[in-house]
């Protein structure tokens, strides 16, 4: 079983993080049974919805000094 605290460890700096839970260890994480999978489509909607709002995101953390001024924001 994966812990909270591992799943999470590479999200240190996000916030209002949206759990999935899965009963699996972390080699289990990433493989499915099939296209129908219930694991395997939630994770390929929060895929599909983290697509649509990263440019969003990226934009607000570039002008917050999230990256320590590494990427420039086009206005």
């Amino acid at each position: 079983m994966v812990t909270k605290m591992s799943a999470e460890r590479i999200g240190y700096h996000v916030r209002n993080i949206e759990h999935l839970p899965s009963d699996t260890d972390h080699r289990g994480l990433v493989r499915f049974e099939h296209s129908l999978d219930g694991r395997y489509v939630s994770m390929v909607e929060k895929l599909k919805e983290m697509a649509v709002e990263a440019p969003w995101a990226l934009q607000s953390r570039a002008r917050s000094g999230y990256f320590g001024g590494a990427i420039q924001v086009s206005k």
